[in-house]
């Protein structure tokens, strides 16, 4: 009797087990919507474009944009701490000319062509010095 009972309910459990699957096609999850990745979901629509500076120096920094146009200064963080950074600063779309000033007298400058929806991440290594950068389209 015992031998019977408990190929019963091994027999039972396995036919709930096989009846509470469901039987789905693999190929539901493969549309177009599920494989978005996250830079097409959330798509730039002439978003002005970025510049932040991360400061991993040891020194405080300061960031300055301007138009290479006119020269008129278009945005600026002053005093961004080591291990700290400026957040993103935004501008009119164009050349600038981006300054980075410390009180070590020791100034860094470079010129990029910033169109609607790039943005740029300027670094300060450990040795106070700039690592090369690239703006990147969002």
């Amino acid at each position: 009797m015992k031998t019977y009972l408990t190929k019963a309910m091994a027999s039972v459990v396995l036919a709930t087990t096989l009846f509470s699957c469901s039987v789905e096609p693999i190929d539901s999850d493969l549309n177009p919507t599920n494989l978005m990745t996250t830079t097409e979901m959330t798509a730039c629509s002439n978003a002005d474009p970025l510049v932040k500076l991360v400061n991993n120096g040891s020194i405080d920094f300061d960031i300055h944009i301007y138009s290479m146009v006119d020269g008129s200064l278009l945005n600026s963080f002053v005093g961004v701490t080591p291990g700290s950074n400026s957040g993103w600063l935004d501008f009119a779309n164009g050349e600038i000319l981006v300054s980075l000033e410390n009180s070590s007298a020791s100034e860094f400058k470079v010129v990029h062509q910033m169109d609607l929806c790039t943005q740029l991440q300027l670094e300060i290594a450990a040795d106070n010095t700039l690592l090369p950068a690239a703006p990147q389209q969002l």
